[in-house]
C-alpha cells in the first residue's frame, strides 16, 4: 500500500513547481498555434519552425510535467521513480542551457547545430518501422562545453561546474538504469523484504524531496534562459524572484 503521508514542508519548492507550468505556457505563446500534419492514417502536431527556441520550449514542456509528477511520487513514497524523473529534468535543463547559450552568443557551435538538427530529425515510430541506422548523437560532454563558457563568463570556474554536474549525473544514472545500490535502497532489514508500495521511511522521503528542490532550481534557471532569448524581461524577473525564494528557503538543505 502506497504511503498516504504527504511530505511536510517544502512549501516554497511546491509553489515554484506550480509556477513553472505557468512559465512554460507563457514561453510557448510565441509558437502557438501548432499545426496538424498528416502522419500515416492520423496526424501529429508540429510548430512552424524548427529552431533552438522550439527545442527549448519542448524540453521545458517535459520538465514542467515531470516536476508535477515527481511531487506526486514523492508524496506517495515512490522515491526511486521520482529520482528517475529528477535525472530527466536535469538532462533537459542542461540541454536548454546549451542551446540558449548559442542563441545568446548569436553563434552556435557545431555540436549545438547538430543537437538541434538531430532533435527535429527524430520522428515518431513509423507504421512499418525499419531498424534505425547507426548514428552518432551529440553527447553530454559536447553540450556541457556551453556550461563551461557560461561559468567562465560569469567569473566562476566553469570546469569545476562541469565536473560537479558529471558527478551528480553519474549518481542519478544509477536510478534510471536500475543499479544494484538503488534497488537495495528499498530493502527493509527489519522485515527482510522490499518496500515496493511506497511504504518507505518518512526521513527517506524528506531526503529525496530535498534533492528534488535542487532539480526545481535547475529547471527554473533553464526557464530563465528561455525568457532571456525570448526577451521577456517581466517573466525573467519573475523567475529570478522564484530562484531567490528557493535559495532563501531551507528546502535544498538537509540541516
Amino acid at each position: 500500500m502506497a504511503s498516504t503521508n504527504r511530505v511536510s514542508g517544502f512549501d516554497v519548492t511546491r509553489q515554484v513547481v506550480d509556477e513553472v507550468a505557468g512559465w512554460v505556457q507563457r514561453l510557448s505563446k510565441s509558437l502557438v498555434p501548432a499545426k496538424a500534419i498528416p502522419y500515416g492514417d492520423d496526424f501529429r502536431w508540429v510548430f512552424a519552425d524548427e529552431s533552438a527556441l522550439v527545442l527549448a520550449v519542448a524540453k521545458a514542456v517535459r520538465i514542467a510535467s515531470a516536476l508535477e509528477a515527481s511531487v506526486v511520487l514523492l508524496d506517495k513514497g515512490f522515491i526511486l521513480e521520482a529520482a528517475c524523473l529528477m535525472r530527466i529534468v536535469s538532462d533537459y535543463s542542461a540541454e536548454i542551457l546549451a542551446v540558449c547559450e548559442g542563441e545568446l552568443r548569436k553563434q552556435h557551435t557545431k555540436a549545438q547545430r547538430e543537437f538541434i538538427s538531430q532533435f527535429f530529425a527524430r520522428k515518431p515510430i513509423e507504421p512499418n518501422p525499419q531498424p534505425p541506422e547507426k548514428q552518432r548523437f551529440v553527447g553530454r560532454d559536447d553540450l556541457l562545453k556551453a556550461h563551461v563558457r557560461l561559468g567562465d563568463a560569469a567569473g566562476v570556474d566553469g570546469g569545476s561546474f562541469r565536473d560537479m554536474k558529471r558527478t551528480l549525473d553519474f549518481g542519478y544514472d544509477g536510478y534510471v538504469h536500475g543499479s544494484y545500490s538503488s534497488a537495495m535502497e528499498l530493502y527493509d532489514g527489519r522485515a527482510n523484504e522490499f518496500m515496493l508500495c511506497g511504504d518507505v521511511d518518512p526521513e527517506q522521503q524528506r531526503i529525496y524531496f530535498t534533492a528534488f528542490a535542487g532539480k526545481v532550481h535547475e529547471a527554473a534557471v533553464a526557464c530563465g534562459f528561455i525568457a532571456l532569448i525570448e526577451r521577456d524581461a517581466e517573466l525573467h524577473a519573475a523567475i529570478g524572484n522564484a530562484l531567490c525564494r528557493l535559495n532563501e528557503s531551507n528546502d535544498q538543505s538537509l540541516d
